[in-house]
């Protein structure tokens, strides 16, 4: 499926230049040349002829594979100054030449969080902040293994990392810097070095304010001398010296600052830097004075090399100063509870700023049933008694200094007799964005207003149940175009979208039943971490009507702003429930791939609570149960019988007669477990009974046999007749195996049916041996959940015979 322009990153646009040298010697270095914006094969713009660089470009499509390369991306201004040579070691034998373009990312998969670690306050009034983005101490790598090096040969390039201390928006403490830690390469210190030992190794450092996610104004510069003894580069170890700052006079920084260095432009002895793995993304920058802009480190790509996976190996310790006030970053929507159903725990925010230790309250008492724990900050239970309407509550923190910051949301206990459920279904797995296929975190930009993203709801646990079906609420978890470092769009920019609600149409959306423009609740935060952040939205008094028992909830843009939504799909539960609209069509979500990166294993987080009203109807079961077959002396699978629907609650389960010796039941978790200890002779059959509280019942029939794995002196002899055991594990999510005897050498075939004897999977025969307990693997991942019907045929010269099993597929 094309996804160009509809899961992607920015795209830009500009185009660098890159000269590729291979460097043999003791580091066997592989150096990429970043070059300004003359034509690279303009011969007035260097100091070589035209014909050798020509000639060592045509050598470049020879590459020498037994050579490990370490990757230098060096800069060079384009200059007839012969004092400005193309570097050029005596053993630099081969050239490439490349393009250097931004890629397309499929969606926002690298979007960075701050990394942080504070020590704790120094004093009353100051705090000190250390940030570390780099992954431990090495030099990062390329896609092919090898390392990478960034090597600035123009003494405009420079390289940077943006820091952010602090960690609420609602804090106003002044940030000051303290100290910065930094690890930079010379070219001297490499085996073809041409600059020797004895070259100044100066640098210069800068701090920039923050423009966009950008560096914006220098705010401080100074050129310094590194005060590591030279030292040769023998290993990928990043070295790091530390710069005390606190006596620079620097003043007080904005929130937000980008630390960068370069050279200084006053000698031949450059600046290598070597990227390091991060463990948080996008925020380092390098700067190429041809376009007169910053440009992401991790967009950089050299042919098949790219930078992403990188940060510019900057550490800084900020210094707090001062007293945040106390405050809350979040708010919290009004509750509404159904009476006697336990609720799901509602945790309320953490208060940022103030003086630890922090104190949380809640006021006036709870509904009865329901109770506030203040060191979790979570009210969980199950309400007993209706409240009168809404009831307005204060949420406060206290900090020791007796400072207080107040929340207030409303919380309504509804009669929920047993006419009315409500059935509340969440896909997600925790609260974290997935993850594509190398680790890191995935974003789907929807850069068109009629690209919708839906995930599909079934309320309803049996096909028999008729009640009505209404929408009560759903919870939501969009980004914005404008919460990302890379951002174009300012904060203030509307952060709306539009919902809505679909019918089903052969597993996808069909008809629209619902839409709805709101605004994102929330107050404004960039991303800083991979949290699903979600916001709640009431529909229950949207006079919706009633809904079929399928449908798809969805969101996208509304057309009206540049403002773009942004999701990050999660980690599933249940596979295969989310769609995206694209080209005119749905698409399941799971299918879609970009590049290499694939969405299966994530879904949209949607959640929502449905209402259903009316008698749940009789007492059934969903589910059937297939026979079990276990074999003797080895611990069983846990095997869950299925939960019942309908009737009057509490259901009681219970299961006749009593189970092979060894095994048992447990009517709580309907589980049957254990060790079989004796052979059975034959099938038993079972009967699996619930029986509600008005004395309704509902069964489920299955036999269970246990037999003796073959013992090694009854391998010497040959089975009687055919016989088939069964199936194991029944049921099963992914595959199970049928298990036989065969008397004669046979030709076996398995094919499965469904319930109304159709076929629906053949698996291929397969020639075997006469023996004990043969067993082919069945694949059932392509049949949908539930009962069915299998025979194993089998054609020998001493005849043909046909026997029977049944399984249970689940999903």
């Amino acid at each position: 499926m094309p996804l160009t322009g509809y899961l992607c990153a920015r795209e830009n646009r500009r185009i660098k230049k890159f000269v590729i040298l291979q460097h043999f010697g003791f580091s066997k270095f592989l150096f990429i040349m970043i070059y300004r914006s003359a034509p690279i094969f303009q011969p007035s713009s260097y100091s070589i002829p035209a014909s050798l660089l020509g000639m060592i470009a045509i050598l470049g499509l020879v590459i020498v594979g037994s050579v490990q390369a370490q990757i230098a991306v060096r800069t060079e201004t384009v200059t007839t100054n012969p004092d400005m040579r193309l570097p050029h070691p005596a053993n630099a034998k081969q050239a490439v030449i490349l393009k250097h373009s931004m890629t397309l990312h499929a969606g926002r998969d690298s979007y960075g969080a701050h990394h942080m670690t504070a020590p704790g306050k120094a004093s009353g009034s100051r705090e000190f902040v250390d940030i570390q983005y780099d992954q431990g101490e090495g030099v990062g790598a390329r896609n092919g293994g090898n390392p990478l090096f960034a090597g600035i040969y123009h003494d405009e390039v420079k390289m940077s990392t943006r820091f952010a201390p602090k960690a609420s928006p609602g804090d106003d403490r002044e940030i000051q810097i303290d100290r910065i830690w930094l690890a930079p390469y010379f070219d001297s210190q490499f085996s073809n070095a041409t600059a020797p030992p004895s070259a100044p190794r100066d640098l210069a450092v800068y701090i920039y304010s923050d423009e966009g996610g950008e560096p914006g104004e220098v705010l401080f510069s100074k050129v310094i001398e590194d005060p590591r003894p030279y030292a040769a580069v023998t290993d990928l170890t990043l070295n790091f010296f530390e710069l005390d700052l606190s006596n620079e006079a620097i003043g007080v920084l904005p929130d937000v600052v980008h630390i960068a260095y370069g050279n200084t432009g006053d000698d031949e002895n450059f600046l290598v830097i070597g990227p390091a793995p991060y463990t948080t993304e996008n925020v380092s920058y390098i700067y190429f004075p041809e376009n007169n802009a910053w440009e992401p480190l991790w967009n950089l790509v050299a042919g098949g090399d790219s930078f992403e996976g990188t940060v510019v190996p900057i550490r800084a310790r900020f210094s707090l100063e001062g007293t945040a006030s106390l405050s809350f970053a979040q708010v919290i929507g009004d509750q509404s509870f159904p009476q006697g159903q336990s609720i799901v725990p509602l945790v309320l925010p953490e208060a940022t700023g103030g003086v630890s230790p922090i104190n949380y309250s809640l006021t006036p008492a709870l509904p009865t049933g329901l109770s506030f724990n203040s060191s979790t900050r979570t009210i969980s239970g199950t309400p007993t008694e209706v409240t009168s309407g809404s009831v307005l509550y204060t949420y406060r923190a206290t900090d020791s200094d007796g400072d207080t910051a107040n929340l207030q949301f409303s919380i309504q206990v509804y009669a929920s007799s047993g006419d009315v459920e409500f059935v509340e279904i969440r896909y997600d797995q925790g609260e974290a964005v997935g993850a594509r296929n190398d680790g890191n975190h995935l974003f789907v930009s929807l850069s068109h207003d009629e690209h919708k993203m839906a995930t599909r709801f079934a309320p309803k646990a049996s096909t028999r149940d008729d009640r009505k079906m209404r929408i009560d609420r759903i919870w939501l978890a969009p980004y914005f175009d404008n919460q990302f470092s890379n951002a174009t769009t300012t904060p203030s920019a509307p952060r709306d979208l539009a919902i809505y609600i679909y019918s089903d149409q052969g597993g996808e959306p069909g008809d629209a039943l619902f839409s709805k423009v709101i605004e994102d609740p929330r107050p404004y935060a960039e991303i800083t971490d991979f949290t699903l952040n979600f916001f709640e939205l009431d529909l229950s008094s949207e006079n919706i009507g009633v809904l079929p028992d399928v449908v798809h909830i969805a969101y996208g843009n509304t057309g009206d702003d540049e403002n773009l939504l942004t999701i990050g799909p999660a980690p599933y539960t249940t596979e295969n429930v989310s769609h995206l609209y694209l080209n005119g069509r749905w698409a399941q979500l799971w299918n879609v791939r970009a590049g290499e990166n694939s969405f299966d294993g994530t879904v949209v987080p949607i959640r929502a609570r449905f209402s259903l009203e009316g008698s749940k109807g009789p007492l059934s079961f969903a589910q059937a149960v297939g026979n079990q077959s276990f074999p003797q002396g080895q611990s069983i699978m846990p095997l869950v019988l299925p939960e019942a629907t309908g009737g009057v609650s509490p259901i009681n389960y219970s299961l006749t007669p009593a189970l092979p010796t060894g095994l048992s039941f447990n009517s709580l978790t309907r589980t049957i477990s254990g060790t079989p200890t004796e052979v059975t002779a034959g099938s038993l059959f079972y009967t699996y009974r619930a029986t509600d509280s008005a004395g309704n019942t509902a069964g489920l029939q299955f036999d269970i046999r246990v037999y003796s794995p073959v013992a090694t002196e009854q391998r010497l002899t040959l089975p009687e007749s055919f016989a088939v055991y069964g199936n194991y594990p029944n049921p099963f999510r992914q595959s199970t195996r049928i298990v036989f005897d065969l008397p004669w050498p046979a030709r076996a075939t398995i094919e499965v049916m469904d319930v109304m004897g159709r076929h629906v999977l053949t698996v291929p025969s397969e020639d075997l041996a006469a023996g004990w307990q043969h067993s082919i693997e069945l694949n059932g991942v392509t049949l949908p959940s539930g009962l069915y019907l299998y025979r194993v045929a089998v054609m020998s010269p001493e005849g043909n015979s046909v026997l029977g099993g049944r399984f249970v597929r689940i999903r």
